[in-house]
């Protein structure tokens, strides 16, 4: 009887555990497969501005134009809208730019610590700016590459098969007051091209790009232009400046395109606007990056109220994702200008922070 009694109880015994080893194997069950979601549900919610910096640093599908919306990590294909060029001209203005040794793969610009009550741009170029407060809030945002005699030498199916001086700028212009838009494109140049060869190449820039036209060129003789498709934005008030990163790339993380993106932090939007690397090749020169904020084209300046200040900012990666300590150079590329006034001294000149950003203010 005892026997029987002490199997009765191990065998309740055995039934209590082998109840809660059930209960317990469903609740492994259940968190097993619920973990993921969770986690998902985690990392699907990002800072915004992490999300702004992984976005700028993710490369379209493909060459074209592109949207993205916060939390998303993917770009959602867009239509290209042709826009009349204004050339971002060429000029060697009064600037600071991140050097770099190894060749640069992406740039992202931002302003932090900005204080501005308005701007307008100083020139005339187009029927919808046509007085100070028709060019409120009309402005380019430039990340530009180098350029100079034997410094980004080019020579492609694009430029004709003849060899140029080349230059490329990453640009976001901004038609304020009276259009109410803005839109990013790549602008590609051939720096004294039409002075050399009494032509501009034939042909155009895939997926909505013009074809090459001369630009006059202040920096020597005739030059050539031709611009990528654009993506049309909303317009960006100068107010907004503080909210908006602009980024560059060439062959980066393992595409083969050159991308410009922005992204407005405020509204968790981003725009981006991608062309083969063959039209230029300038991941093969890449080396120097000027981000700046200035006038909106056509060798023009950006006019900004008194008491302006802003801080530059600068990051540099090269095209596999390695970051870059860069070296600030004395010096720009753009002829478009601001009426704001750079240090060559003191605490507000040019430096590289502990986290590898060319810093700089601007007041």
């Amino acid at each position: 009887m005892k026997n029987c009694a002490g199997n009765a109880r191990k065998a309740s015994w055995l039934g209590v555990r082998s109840r809660v080893g059930g209960y317990l194997l469903a609740l492994f069950i259940l968190l097993l497969f619920a973990a993921p979601f969770c986690s998902g549900q985690t990392n699907a919610t990002p800072s915004m501005s992490v999300w702004a910096n992984t976005i700028n640093q993710t490369p379209t599908p493909s060459a074209g134009c592109f949207e993205a919306s916060f939390p998303s990590l993917d770009w959602q294909q867009a239509v290209c809208q042709p826009e009349p060029i204004v050339p971002a001209t060429v000029g060697g203005a009064v600037d600071w730019y991140a050097l770099s040794y190894s060749n640069i793969g992406y740039s992202d610009g931002q302003f932090t610590n900005v204080a501005v009550s308005s701007e307008h741009d100083s020139n005339s170029h187009s029927p919808y700016c046509n007085s100070p407060s028709a060019c409120t809030n009309w402005y380019t945002l430039q990340i530009n590459s180098e350029y100079g005699s034997g410094v980004f030498q080019c020579n492609t199916s694009y430029t004709g098969g003849k060899t140029s001086e080349c230059w490329e700028q990453f640009l976001f212009f901004s038609e304020g007051a009276t259009r109410n838009l803005g839109y990013v494109t790549i602008q590609y140049w051939l720096i004294n091209y039409y002075s050399n060869n009494g032509n501009c190449p034939s042909g155009s820039i895939p997926n909505g790009g013009s074809s090459w036209v001369p630009a006059p060129n202040s920096a020597s003789g005739p030059s050539c232009v031709a611009q990528a498709g654009t993506y049309t934005t909303p317009s960006e008030p100068i107010s907004n400046l503080n909210n908006l990163n602009l980024a560059g790339s060439a062959d980066f993380s393992g595409s083969t395109n050159d991308q410009v993106s922005l992204v407005d932090v405020s509204t968790g939007l981003a725009y981006s606007v991608s062309e083969p690397d063959g039209v230029l090749t300038l991941a093969n020169y890449w080396t120097s990056s000027e981000f700046n904020i200035l006038g909106f084209g056509a060798g023009s300046t950006a006019i900004f109220s008194a008491s302006t200040s802003l801080t530059v900012n600068d990051f540099l990666e090269t095209q596999n994702a390695q970051i870059i300590t860069p070296n600030c150079v004395y010096g720009g590329f753009s002829g478009e200008t601001n009426n704001l006034n750079i240090y060559l001294s003191g605490s507000k000149t040019c430096t590289v922070t502990s986290n590898n950003y060319m810093v700089f203010v601007e007041d």
